[in-house]
């Protein structure tokens, strides 16, 4: 389950996420 979650998060920034909180 963790595997699928992995590659589908590189794609989008995880930077812009902390930006929005």
């Amino acid at each position: 389950m963790p595997a699928p979650a992995l590659p589908a998060s590189a794609p989008v920034p995880p930077r812009r996420r902390i930006r929005r909180g």
